[in-house]
């Protein structure tokens, strides 16, 4: 089950969220093009394990309001984090991230050490500079809705495309991940977020091709980084310095959400 949405104004801008359980905090961020939806499932195991999962729409993903900084990065995505835990009177709370989460988890950290209890990360890039120059103006077109409703189709087959091969924009047998086409209830879900962010979504995917863990690690506080085995970025965590960082990789989502929870 989904939680409803929360609604929270920092100065001009809204920042939906979402909750469940009781306990002491831990923060969910979640990747891209998704929004907290996508975290439903986590969340409502990290509630079972006696904690508080708090769970924001990155600024200018599902209904949050996009940052209104030029060239948006990572760093800008970790202030606005730090100005919502401050508006919910959060001082020190776990943190965890996927992908684009991930990353701002990172960065978030570096800058406030002493917040976070615990780090986890969950699929995040070390892109080389090759991979930035390729992706950089073809991963993330614009997308802007047409009167005809073509970009529905589009949006459909791109999910598809997204679930079946990475990069999805090059599909290939080179490319295959190797793993099912995700069934319709997923592809939906991404595509209503992907709706609801709009072309806002480029500015994140810009800002993560951008991020260099290299900036910020070592931590003071050590991640942990606990992924899926099929997960699209687990190649990176053999990259430096990615590959200083203590791996646990599973089999299945329900056991990757039972060891985040743990």
């Amino acid at each position: 089950m989904i939680p409803r949405p929360r609604f929270t104004k920092l100065g001009d801008r809204l920042v939906t969220w979402r909750s469940t359980g009781t306990g002491p905090a831990t923060i969910l961020l979640h990747g891209s093009p998704q929004s907290s939806r996508a975290l439903a499932a986590l969340g409502e195991t990290v509630a079972a394990a006696g904690l508080t999962a708090i769970m924001p729409d990155t600024p200018g993903a599902g209904h949050s309001d996009p940052l209104t900084t030029p060239n948006l990065t990572i760093t800008d995505l970790a202030e606005a984090l730090e100005k919502f835990a401050d508006a919910l009177g959060l001082q020190k709370f776990a943190l965890y991230g996927t992908h684009t989460g991930a990353a701002i988890a990172t960065a978030f950290t570096a800058r406030h050490p002493g917040r976070v209890t615990t780090l986890i990360l969950d699929g995040i890039a070390a892109w080389t500079d090759h991979e930035r120059a390729a992706y950089r103006d073809t991963y993330a077109p614009p997308f802007i809705p047409t009167w005809d409703g073509s970009h529905l189709t589009w949006l459909w087959s791109r999910m598809e495309a997204q679930s079946l091969f990475f990069p999805w924009h090059r599909q290939s047998q080179q490319t295959r991940r190797g793993v099912d086409l995700s069934p319709p209830w997923h592809l939906h879900r991404n595509a209503m977020d992907m709706l609801d962010s709009g072309d806002s979504y480029r500015a994140i995917y810009q800002a993560s091709l951008a991020f260099d863990p290299s900036d910020f690690l070592p931590l003071p506080k050590t991640p942990q980084m606990l992924t899926l085995a099929t997960d699209v970025l687990r190649p990176h965590t053999a990259r430096p310095p990615l590959d200083q960082l203590p791996l646990t990789l599973f089999d299945t989502p329900e056991n990757l959400h039972r060891a985040i929870a743990a």
